[in-house]
């Protein structure tokens, strides 16, 4: 069965609580579709990776988050998250890292050991 981190990364197009930009479903998004691959030429960016982690669960937050404590739910995470980073890095030429943000719940509500691996997944770009 998948765990609620892999339920997160297969549908959060569904879930209205894991998506702060409009359009909201990835449905909305067909009228914009194209062959156009709009990374082609594309060697140089910034990017954003999302700690869903909070020691608390605010209830005006909008964002994806979870509550941090779960050890093997964080290491899923950062396990899946890598996965995507690599898929991306081996679908596109990018030689150059502009810049890194590390944000979303409270990056620092997970241990050093997890932090440090997150930081880890930055060398695959």
């Amino acid at each position: 069965m998948n765990s609620a981190i892999e339920k997160l990364f297969l549908a959060a197009d569904k879930n209205l609580n894991c998506n702060t930009a409009y359009p909201i479903f990835k449905e909305e998004f067909k009228i914009y579709e194209s062959d156009i691959d709009v990374m082609e030429g594309v060697t140089q960016l910034s990017y954003y990776i999302h700690i869903p982690f909070c020691k608390q669960l605010c209830k005006f937050c909008e964002y994806t988050r979870f509550l941090a404590g779960d050890k093997a739910q964080e290491i899923r995470y950062i396990n899946l998250l890598g996965d995507q980073i690599r898929k991306f890095v081996s679908e596109h030429k990018i030689e150059k890292i502009y810049g890194l943000d590390i944000g979303g719940g409270t990056p620092s509500a997970l241990d050093d050991d997890d932090f440090e691996d997150v930081l880890k997944l930055a060398h695959f770009c």
